[in-house]
């Protein structure tokens, strides 16, 4: 076994040299269609859907091909924004010159750095070409300098051709049910950290260190998007406009740096990217983002992204012990020591640099290797059953900013009363429904005449879209069947609808399918934008927590047993509550003991507590006596369904609605 993604030792054959991309045999016939567009005089580009690889915020990567050989060549094209400011381009060209500088520094040979603790002797023996992407050409000015197109004012990037990224590897995997084998999990890692040994050994910081930026390029894992690279030992201020981050891949320093009251800038340092890295090995075991039901949790209910993502950050920034899963803790000892004691270290002096962690007692006792076929089609190793091909299948995943009512798609829609007969005509109600931009499903309720949020853009997140073929009471029918994203009274659900017609039921399986493959954890770049959304955080969510008790983080001022109703559950069923430990925390949090995550989530954030109105619910309308309601407040005209609590005693019900009246904000 032991051969999926070649390591980057000079007895491996990995992917091309600049000159191999550059000439290959003979050219293509040049293709005269709409489908490609010429760049450079030298590339075409393909136009066509299917040509697009990937679309970020400010770029699109699209599939080409060189004139002269009619090799593939992947293209980066900066995008143009007709808004955008003086400053906004100049940042714009500043990110694409460091990207180009960046790209031909790491293809210069290994020299051992003054650090060393970021050197091991494998490197010594490494090529740049197989652990980094190789770069073919940028676009260049009139002067001949790097920079905008002089033909059409455009910044082009030329790279050899990815095939699909790390996060498209754990997605098909996931899907398709398929753990990683041990072995695989092992040299998988070694070669992921020995590629971010390789670009520290650089000098350099990634910052934004996450699967979807490991690529697979002819069967090795290679490092991309090193536009917000910075050099070791940079000092960063929340000003910059041209670093990105992703607040659950954040190491704990830079979420209280990003918090920070003093605005001091931090040191870029290689730890900030080992906790990234140990967070996306244990996706290896995992296949989804450790810290994601986290994320989900502050996502619930909070207004915007943004908010969510402040939220996560001052809980990052703020736990004491490393949070590896149980899971793979229990996959390999040896490597949960590895990331627990290593890498998720929460005091960035003593953790580890990844050219230390590959003389982890894990990592010693794993070779990296080669295959002359494909790893990721054929290992080898019939058991292991690898399937991906490959040009393996790459989701496109819009990313969101924010929160947001606004319909993308809308109609009406027969929707299945929960757990209902499907043959049965009369549990089947019509509603008006629609898809919002940031990937949610909502609802008009006449009942309350209001517009409701049914299924939150993290339940939608990698839902299963599919039509049901057989016949039920209602034509044109399809399901929803949702995964769980983090909680004990999330478990996945189901959820069946059925369209007006054929034409509408294609409309809304399309619609679907792509709010399902939306990005819920999107990046953020410090820029104004990014300094104004922190300074209203801060002073509507952050500074009321001081009437409570300053200083105050997650521990909890009032505790006890509560029940909590399973979400889409019935509130008359026994079988639909479960009791769990749970706490109001100082900043104003409500958090409880998740006994299937093994480890402490929060419910209902600050934002969500001080903003929210507890309801007493009569005896008759719940089998528990002693329940009540948290109900969130509306956003953008939209209402969240309430979460559905209950108490031992009528003394306990309203020593807990006290509680949360002490968070209560004053309007």
């Amino acid at each position: 076994m032991g051969n999926v993604f070649p390591g980057c030792l000079d007895n491996c054959n990995g992917s091309k040299t600049l000159d191999a991309v550059q000439s290959q045999e003979p050219a293509m016939e040049e293709c005269q269609t709409e489908q490609w567009k010429p760049v450079m005089g030298q590339y075409r580009m393909d136009m066509s859907e299917d040509g697009l690889m990937g679309a970020g915020t400010s770029s699109i990567c699209r599939k080409g091909k060189v004139n002269s050989s009619g090799v593939d060549v992947g293209i980066k094209v900066y995008k143009e924004n007709k808004k955008a400011t003086k400053a906004d381009d100049e940042t714009r060209l500043m990110k694409f010159k460091r990207q180009i500088e960046v790209l031909r520094k790491l293809q210069e040979p290994f020299v051992k750095p003054a650090d060393p603790r970021l050197w091991c002797d494998a490197l010594e023996r490494a090529k740049p070409e197989k652990c980094f992407m190789i770069l073919v050409a940028c676009s260049v000015d009139a002067n001949g300098e790097t920079g905008a197109d002089a033909e059409d004012g455009v910044l082009y990037v030329i790279t050899e051709l990815a095939q699909y990224s790390l996060k498209d590897y754990f997605a098909q995997r996931k899907t398709d049910r398929q753990p990683i084998s041990s072995e695989t999990v092992k040299d998988m890692t070694k070669a992921l950290v020995f590629v971010m040994a390789g670009l520290h050994a650089k000098g350099f910081v990634h910052l934004d260190m996450k699967p979807e930026n490991l690529m697979v390029f002819d069967g090795a894992l290679k490092l991309i998007d090193v536009d917000g690279c910075v050099e070791v030992g940079m000092s960063i201020e929340l000003t910059n406009p041209s670093i990105s981050f992703s607040p659950c891949y954040c190491a704990p320093e830079w979420a209280r740096f990003v918090l920070s009251e003093n605005d001091e800038p931090i040191i870029a340092a290689p730890g900030l990217d080992v906790w990234s890295v140990g967070c996306t090995i244990c996706e290896l075991v995992t296949l989804d983002a450790i810290l994601k039901p986290m994320y989900a949790n502050f996502l619930r209910s909070s207004h915007s992204h943004r908010e969510a993502g402040f939220l996560f950050m001052e809980w990052i920034g703020s736990i004491k012990s490393p949070p590896t899963p149980k899971k793979v803790l229990a996959f390999d000892t040896e490597l949960g020591e590895m990331i627990s004691e290593w890498m998720l270290v929460n005091n960035e002096v003593t953790r580890k640099t990844c050219a230390e962690c590959l003389n982890s007692p894990y990592l010693t006792k794993s070779k990296l290797h080669h295959s002359k076929t494909n790893p990721l089609t054929m290992t080898g190793d019939d058991s292991e059953g690898l399937t991906m091909p490959m040009n393996g299948e790459r989701k496109l995943r819009p990313r969101v900013e924010d929160h947001s009512a606004k319909a993308v798609h809308q109609g009406m829609l027969w929707k299945l009363n929960h757990g209902q007969d499907r043959q049965d005509g009369s549990q089947w109600l019509q509603r008006d429904m629609w898809v919002a931009n940031n990937g949610s499903l909502c609802y008009f309720s006449q009942k309350d005449d209001k517009r409701v949020v049914l299924l939150d853009a993290h339940h939608m997140h990698d839902a299963e879209i599919k039509r049901i073929q057989s016949r039920l009471a209602k034509e044109n029918a399809f399901e929803i069947i949702t995964h769980a994203t983090g909680g004990d009274d999330d478990e996945g659900a189901s959820f069946v609808f059925a369209a007006e017609s054929l034409d509408d039921l294609e409309g809304w399986v399309g619609y679907l399918t792509e709010a399902a493959h939306m990005e819920t954890m999107p990046s953020m770049r410090l820029d104004a934008s990014f300094g104004q959304h922190l300074m209203k955080y801060k002073v509507s969510v952050k500074n009321r927590r001081m009437k409570v008790e300053t200083g105050g983080g997650f521990e909890p001022v009032f505790k006890g047993a509560i029940w909590k109703s399973k979400a889409s559950g019935d509130i008359m069923k026994e079988a639909d509550w479960f009791q769990r430990d749970a706490w109001l925390s100082r900043n104003g949090s409500l958090v409880y003991y998740s006994v299937r995550d093994q480890r402490e989530l929060v419910y209902y954030t600050s934002a969500d507590v001080g903003r929210a109105e507890i309801v007493r619910l009569p005896s008759d309308k719940s089998i528990k006596p002693f329940a009540f309601e948290v109900v969130l407040a509306p956003h953008s005209g939209m209402e969240f369904l309430p979460g559905q609590f209950a108490a031992e005693s009528e003394e306990l019900r309203d020593q807990w609605i006290s509680e949360f009246v002490k968070f209560k904000v004053s309007k």
